[in-house]
């Protein structure tokens, strides 16, 4: 599905190993596997500035060793397996997430197999995703070491100047994702409340347009779905409320209802501009940062970009 996966490890190698795992789920003949492993002094950032320029340079050099030998030991055992498999070995004294875009575009990613913590949003990441990523990035729950059990695509069935292109994108990738994983699939679209229209009358009939026309669009991405996976087309709920708040009850709802390994597939939000980009988030920014298990991101693609998975960068192989 994906010819090119890039994996960021981080050196603990219980989490490494389940990045690896989801990795090994998407393999297919001509998938190529990059490591990237990027490497912070232990020392941490200050006292490591006010260290001697030859203090500096040794625990940069045993830092880099010892990350590199397990490198070489790593990329041994899957080039055994079979995998086509390159590293990358980066030392970071700043920010990772300039870094870690140029490294994508080095390596040509489609995929990008991240691990996230449950609950936090690091500034690293945060960073990256409002860069002009070109890849889909998978953020692995990684204190869950089981694969998910299902997958939720939340796509936006608004009014769009092209129809709803980016939602028919997405509702293709998350089929095609679903399919490789073998995992069942469900649509989700959310509806902005618009009981409040009551204040101006009755305006019962325009609700109910405005409803049934959400609903027909959500059918036909069902229809897509179904073509570009198994052929069956996917459950699909319509539920109405604020996209960030209504898309943390519904997979919170799930987890409490026992499904605990459930992934979100969602687009990339669109950026505030100016100084409110400070401290506005976007959609999953707040969905990250409340709800636990695995989160995938599909990048919003260029305004001329043509409606293929090759064109996307994602998919290359199909």
């Amino acid at each position: 599905m994906f010819s090119r996966l890039l994996v960021v490890l981080s050196g603990d190698g219980q989490a490494d190993q389940v990045l690896l795992r989801r990795a090994a789920a998407l393999r297919q003949a001509d998938t190529r596997l990059c490591l990237w492993r990027p490497v912070r002094s232990p020392l941490g950032g200050l006292d490591y500035r006010f260290l001697t320029p030859e203090l500096r340079q040794q625990v940069r050099h045993r830092s880099l060793a010892t990350a590199r030998a397990g490198l070489d030991e790593l990329t041994a055992v899957l080039r055994a397996e079979g995998w086509p498999v390159n590293y990358t070995l980066t030392w970071l004294e700043k920010d990772a997430a300039a870094l870690l875009h140029d490294t994508v575009c080095q390596q040509q990613a489609s995929l990008i197999l991240m691990r996230r913590d449950p609950g936090t949003l690091s500034s690293d990441l945060r960073h990256f995703l409002r860069l002009e990523q070109q890849a889909c990035l998978w953020l692995v729950d990684t204190d869950n070491s089981l694969p998910p059990q299902r997958l939720i695509a939340a796509l936006d069935t608004g009014a769009h100047a092209a129809g709803c292109v980016p939602a028919e994108r997405l509702a293709r990738h998350a089929a095609t994702l679903a399919m490789r994983l073998s995992i069942p699939l469900e649509l989700l679209t959310v509806v902005p409340q618009l009981g409040w229209l009551g204040e101006f009358g009755d305006l019962t009939h325009a609700q109910d347009d405005v409803l049934a026309t959400h609903s027909q669009r959500l059918q036909v991405l069902r229809g897509l779905a179904a073509e570009q996976g198994s052929g069956v087309p996917p459950e699909a709920h319509l539920c109405e409320g604020d996209a960030g708040p209504a898309l943390v009850t519904w997979m919170n709802d799930l987890q409490r209802a026992g499904y605990n390994r459930v992934m979100l597939m969602m687009g990339c939000g669109q950026l505030a501009g100016g100084l409110s980009s400070f401290w506005r988030s976007t959609i999953p920014e707040k969905v990250m940062a409340r709800v636990s298990g695995d989160l995938c991101i599909l990048p919003t693609p260029a305004a001329d970009a043509d409606d293929s998975l090759a064109a996307a960068g994602l998919s290359q192989a199909e």
